[in-house]
C-alpha cells in the first residue's frame, strides 16, 4: 500500500512560517520523527499483517508557508484484510482536525474524509 501525506505546518506544530528559533526548529523535528513512523499514525487491522517498507518525511516551504509531506510503502501481507484504517495521527498532532483521503484501489478511486470526532475509515469491506 502506497500512501502519501500532506498537512500544514499549523496543523502539525502550530506555525506555518519558517523555523527559525530552536524552539521552531526543535518542533519541526520532533515532528519530522514522528511523522517517519507511519504505523503510529496510521493503525491497520492486525490481520492485514501490514509492515513498513519505506517512509520519509520532509518540511516543504513556499511563500511563508510550510507543510508537511511524508511518503509511505507498507507491504501487508493480506491486503484484503484492509477494511479499515485508524487515524492516530489526530492523537499525534492536536491541531490536526479533519484529513482529506483520496483511496486508489482495483475497484477505482474513492474519497473520504476523516474527522478527529470519528478516527477511523471504513474501507467497506476491504480495498
Amino acid at each position: 500500500m502506497a500512501m502519501a501525506f500532506e498537512m500544514p505546518g499549523a496543523d502539525v506544530v502550530g506555525f506555518e512560517h519558517s523555523a527559525t528559533t530552536a524552539r521552531d526548529r526543535a518542533a519541526v523535528d520532533a515532528a519530522l520523527a514522528v511523522l517517519s513512523g507511519p504505523l503510529t499514525l496510521f493503525v491497520p487491522p492486525d490481520a492485514a499483517g501490514c509492515a513498513v517498507s519505506e517512509a520519509g518525511a520532509e518540511l516543504h516551504e513556499d511563500g511563508g508557508h510550510t507543510e508537511f509531506r511524508a511518503e509511505y510503502l507498507l507491504s501487508c501481507a493480506d491486503p484484503g484484510a484492509l477494511d479499515r484504517i485508524g487515524f492516530a495521527v489526530f492523537d499525534a498532532f492536536p491541531g490536526a482536525r479533519e484529513i482529506g483521503v483520496q483511496v486508489v484501489a482495483q475497484g477505482g478511486a474513492r474519497a473520504f474524509e476523516v474527522g478527529r470526532d470519528d478516527p477511523v475509515l471504513d474501507l467497506g469491506g476491504g480495498l
